[in-house]
């Protein structure tokens, strides 16, 4: 599995166990780096997951859903509804 692949299964499944959690690109970038090889295959992880975000949902400027990583309000963030259930 590449580092990229693996970077972005490892976010995916993260969001999917913590439900109601939203975090910006920058923060998730900077959780993933541990799984992934090299900090560009990180950031390629996130692109493709806000691009593509299967089983997830994107939170635009809603203040109900800040960041848990720096509390931002403003822009996109990534994560997982409360009651969506995803079957593998």
């Amino acid at each position: 599995m590449l580092g990229e692949e693996l970077a972005r299964c490892h976010v995916g499944a993260m969001l999917r166990e913590l439900p109601g959690r939203y975090y910006c690109a920058r923060c998730l970038a900077g959780l993933v780096e541990a799984a992934a090889w090299t900090r560009r295959d990180a950031r390629r992880a996130i692109a493709v997951l806000f691009r593509w975000p299967i089983g997830l949902t994107i939170a635009m400027g809603d203040r109900r859903r800040p960041c848990r990583g720096c509390g931002q309000i403003g822009g996109a963030r990534l994560g997982a509804l409360k009651n969506m259930h995803v079957h593998a």
